[in-house]
């Protein structure tokens, strides 16, 4: 009888230390979650500190001041963007289009390239992920007409998207 109580008692501490660690733990998480919204950009949380160095450093390249570089998202960084979106004439298209840049990647980046591309200024709601076994890629569109798919292409690509080309079709 005794030692019934004993393992009642051992149960009923460890789990109480079980609840206060979970407590504290989900206490941290609602933390970070708190102090992550503080960064939201087009509906996401954040984008990775490396994905806007890398921008920052791209459009320092072409004469823009994206700000300090130092991969964090500022109104610098997005006025330089603004300015570079309006030299390549990239406004985005209409619906009911069949012009899309496509962008081939490895499967396991095509959230990285995904996010990359909305980083650059396409709208969230145009950029797709096709995991197709053979062919996976990221399809940035539609667009109205080629040549405004044609200077989304060259504006990924001089952004670090080599693999973007157009593509006709659905």
């Amino acid at each position: 009888m005794v030692l019934a109580c004993n393992f009642s008692y051992l149960l009923a501490y460890k789990l109480t230390i079980l609840t206060l660690i979970s407590n504290a733990i989900n206490s941290s998480i609602n933390q970070l979650r708190s102090k992550m919204t503080q960064y939201q950009l087009f509906g996401q949380l954040h984008y990775s500190k490396l994905l806007v160095l890398n921008l920052q450093r791209r459009l320092h390249a072409r004469g823009l001041d994206p700000g300090e570089i130092d991969g964090r998202w500022s109104p610098e960084t997005k006025a330089a963007l603004e300015k570079a979106q309006q030299a390549y004439g990239v406004y985005g298209g209409k619906a009911d289009a069949a012009y899309f840049v496509v962008i081939s990647t490895p499967e396991a980046e095509l959230a990285k390239v995904a996010e990359q591309v909305i980083l650059l200024g396409a709208p969230e709601t145009g950029v797709y992920q096709r995991n197709h076994p053979l062919d996976p890629k990221v399809a940035v569109g539609p667009f109205f007409n080629e040549e405004v798919a044609k200077r989304w292409q060259h504006y990924l690509r001089d952004f670090g998207l080599s693999q973007a080309h157009v593509y006709y079709g659905c």
